[in-house]
């Protein structure tokens, strides 16, 4: 998935057929084979502590989430993380959707969705 293009460029995959909700949910599909490559700087994986051996960039769709996420916008989503940090934003599937939300620990092992 990753590739060395120089010094300060990597290629990663970008699911642009695969579109994550900042709204109602949308239901999707990917192959990473089918996924676009791109080049990015690695100073914006490590400006946001992004694992680039992790990295894939996905379309948002709606606008629930503005002004951090906006309609149509890139977003970088490491694979690795999977710990929550409460409040922080996530791409999760929720039965069958794919979003974008703030996720929350609640006790007994729980998770609230915003």
């Amino acid at each position: 998935m990753l590739e060395d293009n120089n010094g300060d460029e990597i290629t990663v995959p970008f699911l642009d057929q695969f579109h994550v909700s900042c709204g109602t949910g949308t239901l999707a599909e990917a192959l990473a084979s089918e996924a676009k490559q791109v080049s990015i700087k690695r100073d914006i994986l490590r400006k946001y502590g992004v694992s680039p051996a992790a990295v894939v960039l996905l379309p948002a769709v709606g606008n629930s989430m503005e002004p951090v996420i906006r309609e149509k916008a890139v977003v970088y989503v490491d694979l690795n993380r999977q710990q929550i940090v409460d409040g922080k934003i996530y791409a999760v599937r929720h039965g069958g959707l794919f979003k974008f939300k703030y996720l929350y620990n609640l006790p007994k092992n729980g998770v609230r969705i915003a």
